[in-house]
């Protein structure tokens, strides 16, 4: 899961360069609300011919594999983990089947960043790249860079219902004693337990102003 949207993240940055000779930071999608989708295709060859532009190519053709990754650009501020990336102003909110994801980036005019990625489903947990994984901007097709980072993965405490487990307990040995002891079947009882809900890092009030 973890290593796939890595490799999201990189593709959403480097796909244009296929379309163009060079990319400033204006022109990688940024907008809330752009949706699109990572197919992933192995070891596809394209012919990019000579260089210049303004160039179109049509990848319609192409063969696409069969795993897909829906992606949708959201505000960071809506997200779980927007606190713990402050400096984040292009956030992913990833899914595949049930997994649910959000990755966080920087887009500035001199550089992009991969600053990290939370997970919501099927595990809750955050890891920050330590150093961040930065790269040149503008980007120029034909360049290369060397990719390498390092990350720390924090748990993230659970927001939870907290049961009085000593009392449920002690509830359900009195009805099994009770029939145990009954020379009949006694009807169900429907038993109400006071909880008391904890509130932890994994939830928090959405501002989707």
């Amino acid at each position: 899961m973890i290593q796939l949207r890595l490799v999201v993240l990189v593709v959403l940055f480097s796909t244009p360069l296929l379309g163009q000779i060079e990319i400033d930071w204006t022109e990688v999608p940024q907008d809330i609300g752009i949706e699109f989708t990572h197919n992933g295709a192995e070891s596809v060859t394209v012919n990019l011919g000579q260089s210049g532009g303004p160039q179109t190519w049509n990848f319609s053709a192409q063969p696409m594999g069969a795993q897909y990754t829906d992606a949708l650009i959201v505000p960071r501020v809506s997200t779980p983990f927007g606190d713990s990336f402050p400096n984040s102003n292009l956030v992913l909110e990833i899914t595949e089947g049930s997994d649910v994801g959000y990755a966080y980036g920087e887009i500035a005019p001199t550089f992009g960043a991969n600053l990290g990625f939370g997970s919501v489903s099927p595990l809750t947990v955050f890891f920050r790249f330590e150093p961040t994984d930065s790269y040149p901007m503008p980007m120029v097709y034909g360049n290369s860079r060397v990719y390498h980072y390092g990350y720390s993965i924090y748990p993230v405490p659970l927001t939870t219902i907290r049961a009085p487990q000593h009392e449920i307990g002690k509830k359900a040995a009195e009805i099994l004693i009770r029939n145990i002891e009954s020379s009949k079947l006694l009807p169900p009882e429907q038993i109400f337990f006071e909880t008391e809900f904890i509130i932890r890092a994994s939830t928090r009030v959405l501002n989707h102003g």
